[in-house]
């Protein structure tokens, strides 16, 4: 399956099949394949929130993008902001290998949130596309969002999911 991002940039799917199974549902991959719509939203969201920030900063060299998934926001990140360095995770290896494949430019490693929020260095702009986070759940994130404030990157973006397209947090308050 490809997915057509912004009518001009193709995303491959293949490692989809590969997420259908009720033990796979953690996986971006699998809520693409039960989610179609709602992934149309999550496209729709991203692309408002990147190039708004493109605006706001438009000299964003580095980012760090944890919860990379499918890689749809990475493709946005790569087309729109054009970055020197690109960092990615995923807790998935299958999502791990589809960005692997889709993003030869990107620098994609598998890895927890959890922990790479608080070990890696500093970006420009910093990508949190939580799955399954809500507000309510803020402090079980607490170490990780305070590390991440404290970078003080130049334009953060949070998501939160069970409100697709809202964000959690959009910071501009740091200059860019």
């Amino acid at each position: 399956m490809n997915l057509l991002i912004n009518g001009r940039w193709r995303l491959s799917l293949s490692e989809l099949e590969k997420r259908t199974e009720e033990k796979d549902k953690d996986s971006f991959l699998y809520w693409i394949n039960h989610s179609f719509g709602a992934t149309q939203q999550h496209v729709a969201g991203q692309l408002k929130a990147v190039q708004k920030t493109k605006e706001i900063c438009p000299d964003i060299k580095t980012v760090n993008e944890h919860f990379a998934g499918s890689g749809i926001g990475t493709m946005i990140l790569q087309k729109l902001l054009n970055p020197d360095h690109h960092n990615a995770w995923d807790i998935d290896p299958i999502c791990v290998e589809n960005l692997q494949f889709n993003h030869p430019e990107v620098n994609i490693s598998l890895g927890d949130a959890r922990e790479t929020t608080l070990e890696t260095e500093p970006a420009d702009f910093a990508v949190l596309d939580f799955n399954r986070f809500t507000a309510t759940r803020i402090n079980l994130w607490r170490k990780q969002l305070n590390t991440i404030f404290g970078n003080q990157p130049a334009n953060l973006l949070g998501k939160d999911p069970v409100k697709t397209g809202i964000g959690v947090f959009n910071q501009h308050d740091f200059p860019c």
